[in-house]
């Protein structure tokens, strides 16, 4: 797989376990993540970084889900992701 089709992967199993585990509760992450995966389908280093910058700033703010390890998953999901970013931008 593409290091472009991995970020889309990624980003796609992040909103998936938000609508699915906490519906209705992580509004502005799923938007962040919509949003990272368009960019990255016209420009992978301006998704990566727009992923990075909204994470950054939704950090005081995470999804309510119903189960703790849903939680847990969801964030490790998102390191993921993020550590993808940071490979895509050199950092």
């Amino acid at each position: 797989m593409s290091v472009s089709g991995e970020f889309q992967r990624c980003l796609r199993e992040c909103l998936d376990l938000l609508e699915t585990a906490a519906p209705g509760g992580g509004a502005p992450w799923a938007a962040a993540l919509r949003e990272a995966a368009a960019r990255g389908r016209e420009n992978l280093s301006a998704g990566a970084e727009r992923w990075l910058e909204a994470r950054a700033g939704l950090a005081g703010t995470p999804p309510r889900f119903g189960a703790p390890p849903d939680g847990d998953l969801f964030e490790a999901r998102l390191d993921h992701v993020s550590e993808i970013c940071r490979v895509i931008l050199g950092r």
